[in-house]
C-alpha cells in the first residue's frame, strides 16, 4: 500500500511524510495533475489517491475533478465543509468517478486523520496476511522470518538466530514482501498481526 498526494498546500507538503512515515506507509507527494498520472502508472490496487481541495480555489477543484475522472483507484478528497458550492462540487465529482471516492473534511483533527489512515493501512495488511493464510502459502523457513521481523528484530540479529547470512535474510524479506504485496518491513510487521501463526 502507497499513498499518492496531491497537495498544494506547503505546509501540509512539510508535516505530511513524517505521519506517513510513522505509519509505514510510503507516501508520494506531488504537485500536478500529471504528476498523478505518472504515479499511476506503478500503482497497485491496494494505492490511495489523496486529492486536498481544502482551499476552496476552483483550480484545486479542476485538478481534483481530472484525478478522479481518471483514477481507477480509491480517492481520498480533504474538503472544507463551509465552502458555499461543497454540495454541488461533491455531486460533480461523485459523477465523474471511477473509483471509490472517501470525503475527508478538513476540519478533522490530526488525530482523526492518523486513524483514518491506520484503518485503511491495517484493512490492506488484513487482506494480505489472509491471502496468505488461505492460498498463498509460505515455507517453513519464512514464516520464522516473518515471526522474527515482527518481533522487531534486525536482519543481523535474524541471521544469527537462524544460522544465515544477512543477505539471506535479506532476501527472505524481498521475497515476503513480494508475496504479500507489501512495499516496507513495517506493512509486515503489521500483517502479521492477521495470521494464524502468532
Amino acid at each position: 500500500m502507497r499513498a499518492i498526494l496531491l497537495e498544494s498546500n506547503p505546509d501540509f507538503v512539510l508535516a505530511l511524510p513524517s505521519i506517513f512515515d510513522g505509519l509505514g506507509i510510503p507516501l508520494n507527494v506531488v504537485g500536478t495533475v500529471e504528476a498523478v498520472r505518472r504515479a499511476l502508472r506503478n500503482a497497485t490496487v491496494d494505492d490511495i489517491i489523496i486529492v486536498d481541495c481544502s482551499l476552496d480555489r476552483t483550480e484545486d477543484q479542476a485538478r481534483c475533478a481530472e484525478v478522479v475522472h481518471q483514477a481507477g483507484l480509491e480517492v481520498h478528497i480533504i474538503y472544507n465543509p463551509a465552502a458555499r458550492a461543497h454540495a454541488t462540487f461533491r455531486c460533480d465529482i461523485e459523477r465523474m468517478a471511477r473509483g471509490d471516492l472517501k470525503w475527508l473534511a478538513a476540519t478533522v483533527g490530526l488525530v482523526e486523520f492518523v486513524a483514518i489512515l491506520r484503518d485503511l493501512r491495517d484493512q490492506v495488511l488484513q487482506a494480505r496476511a489472509l491471502s496468505i493464510s488461505h492460498g498463498r502459502p509460505l515455507t517453513e523457513h519464512q514464516r520464522r522470518v516473518w515471526a522474527l521481523i515482527a518481533a522487531d528484530r534486525s536482519h543481523a540479529e535474524i541471521a544469527r538466530d537462524l544460522g544465515n547470512s544477512v543477505g539471506a535474510v535479506k532476501q527472505h524479506v524481498a521475497r515476503l514482501k513480494e508475496k504479500l504485496g507489501v512495499d516496507t518491513t513495517e506493512q509486515l510487521r503489521i500483517a502479521y498481526r492477521w495470521t494464524d501463526d502468532r
